[in-house]
């Protein structure tokens, strides 16, 4: 199975809501199990990046970025940490699929 991830948001709302609930994750946005998803085929993983974008946050407001390429190094060293710590992830291919200004910090990443 290959894994998905897909970095949105920005500026100013989080995109795994709306990426999730109204384009391809598993629900609808009333809640109701989509007929035809990609979860079907593949695992997803949904991104709010930078950190404090969207659902995401931190506890200590020194931890909020202030330039894309910090954005860019949080991103990869949680992508990292998650797929070193399950191996049944590493042996799937990784596709990391980005929309709107988040495509710049998956590039510098």
């Amino acid at each position: 199975m290959a894994n998905h991830s897909l970095v949105a948001g920005g500026p100013g709302s989080s995109r795994v809501g709306f990426g999730n609930f109204r384009k391809i994750g598993p629900l609808d946005a009333n809640l109701k199990p989509r007929i035809f998803t990609r979860l079907k085929k593949v695992d997803m993983l949904f991104v709010d990046n930078p950190v404090g974008m969207g659902y995401s946050f931190v506890e200590d407001s020194k931890l909020f970025v202030k330039i894309d390429k910090e954005a860019a190094t949080n991103l990869a060293t949680s992508l990292t940490e998650l797929f070193n710590s399950d191996p049944s992830l590493q042996k799937s291919p990784l596709f990391i699929v980005a929309e709107c200004y988040s495509g710049k910090r998956v590039l510098s990443s």
